[in-house]
């Protein structure tokens, strides 16, 4: 109790920032890509997430059946459970570092992390954010044992950091490369506080232990719950390797180009989604050539290392990595804003003021995002109205897309942002979205080629001709 009332300022201070920062999703109802089906088809949803062994993410969902799929509730969860792994995190390296005794430091820390668009990304996908947030918890957890392990080098530490994080890949695998840069950031405190090369040696040779056998008894696990459940493994993840499925010197571009995103901007993203990335990103290089010059190759490489870490996976891939998988990024910038820590007014301001332009960016994402989705639902009640007479029986099929934004100007991020009539060009989840909303209709995706055929000379929508009724089946051709 003592240690709360002395960190106080450092409590209160973030936990209005995070909540600032997701007021929008807070205060209003809205949801993205992929909540639509769970509504609907739950059942479905969650053998697909056993198909691509996320395992322990089933189990959450059950564990957790008791609470009402209510949206206001799973959002204001997900996000306590957030600014808990955020602090649980700021305690975790607090234990190795004293730099964390700056409350204005500790502040920043568990505010980038918690203002991260990254995350606000992941949480849009409202079927599973309390149980990824959770999940942040456990991981917590899990380093909170490897620190343990590092002070005795107690095989009983490792062992539960190993179950902890498997059940963690269990659920998301991008816990995966999160595990790789925390332990990276670990090494480098190890390092300041003077630990003992061969101590060193052996904390590298057991993380890299730890992460295997946590990926051998994931796989493993992983394929007997497949057994039992009689499910088959989906090709979702393997199809995402670009090295397997491309040429190479596409893949290598695909590489550079996440590297360049993550750091300053690429695509999808608003500028302002970067700005403070690449500040730390400059601020490093400078720490580097200071290393360099001091020839401190292995603190160097240990930098390098947690600069890169965010692209593990595209590396990995060939491919760019889903920004709102990319969860190890934010816990990078926040390692390099201790590397970089200047008790100097200037370096503050400037924090401060990246900091309030990154929560800005969440908030104009989760704006146009409600817009979006307050558009869909008035497009979707206007559909619904027109052919009300024939959904009792007739499938509704939607040929091509709609921006139902009606011409206004639409902020989008990675996901947020992008109608249930026009995700990416396509149409295919509007009318789950339609029935999630409760009207009347069923859809039919397996007779979209054949409507395509049939309504080909026909005007778009709203057109009155654009609407066609058959023996079976609405079909309306949006573009």
């Amino acid at each position: 109790m003592n240690k709360i009332k002395a960190h106080k300022e450092v409590l209160i201070t973030s936990f209005l920032i995070i909540i600032i920062a997701y007021s929008i999703k807070l205060f209003s109802y809205s949801y993205s890509i992929d909540t639509e089906i769970y509504l609907v088809h739950k059942l479905e949803m969650l053998t697909s997430w056993l198909a691509i062994n996320r395992f322990s993410l089933v189990a959450l969902k059950y564990l957790t059946s008791w609470l009402p799929f209510y949206l206001p509730l799973i959002n204001w969860l997900t996000v306590i459970l957030f600014f808990l792994s955020n602090l649980f995190a700021c305690y975790n390296l607090s234990q190795i570092s004293d730099k964390f005794k700056e409350k204005k430091l500790a502040i920043f820390f568990i505010s980038i992390l918690s203002t991260s668009p990254i995350f606000l990304e992941q949480f849009n996908f409202t079927l599973q954010s309390m149980e990824v947030a959770f999940c942040l918890n456990i991981f917590q957890l899990a380093i909170f044992f490897l620190i343990k392990y590092t002070s005795k080098f107690q095989g009983k530490y490792a062992i539960f950091t190993t179950i902890l994080l498997s059940f963690c890949i269990g659920c998301y695998q991008s816990f995966v490369t999160m595990f790789i840069t925390m332990a990276m950031i670990i090494d480098w405190f190890l390092i300041e506080n003077k630990i003992s090369k061969k101590e060193n040696q052996k904390y590298i040779l057991s993380t890299i232990a730890i992460l295997l056998v946590s990926l051998i008894f994931y796989v493993v696990l992983g394929k007997i719950v497949l057994s039992i459940f009689q499910v088959s493994s989906s090709g979702y993840l393997k199809s995402q390797i670009g090295w397997l499925n491309g040429n190479f010197l596409t893949s290598l571009v695909n590489v550079l180009k996440s590297g360049v995103r993550s750091y300053f901007g690429f695509l999808f993203h608003l500028p302002s989604f970067t700005i403070l990335n690449a500040f730390f990103f400059l601020f490093a290089l400078v720490k580097i050539g200071k290393l360099l010059k001091n020839k401190q190759y292995f603190q160097t490489l240990l930098i390098l290392g947690i600069l890169i870490s965010p692209l593990i996976m595209s590396i990995a891939l060939g491919n760019p990595e889903p920004i709102r998988a990319c969860l190890n990024l934010p816990l990078t910038l926040s390692f390099l804003l201790i590397l970089t820590w200047q008790d100097k007014k200037w370096y503050q301001i400037i924090i401060g003021v990246l900091l309030i332009i990154q929560i800005g960016t969440m908030l104009c994402f989760e704006y146009f995002d409600l817009k979006r989705y307050q558009n869909d639902v008035s497009f979707a009640n206007e559909i619904a109205d027109k052919v009300k007479d024939y959904t009792k029986d007739h499938a509704l099929v939607f040929v091509g897309s709609k921006d139902t934004s009606h011409n206004q100007k639409m902020i989008k991020g990675e996901v947020m942002g992008y109608s249930f009539f026009d995700y990416y060009g396509l149409s295919d989840r509007a009318t789950t979205f339609m029935e999630s909303l409760g009207l009347d209709i069923y859809g039919d995706l397996n007779y979209v080629k054949e409507a395509e055929i049939l309504v080909k000379d026909r005007p778009s929508y709203p057109d009155e001709s654009s609407i066609l009724i058959t023996d079976t089946h609405i079909i309306i051709k949006l573009s």
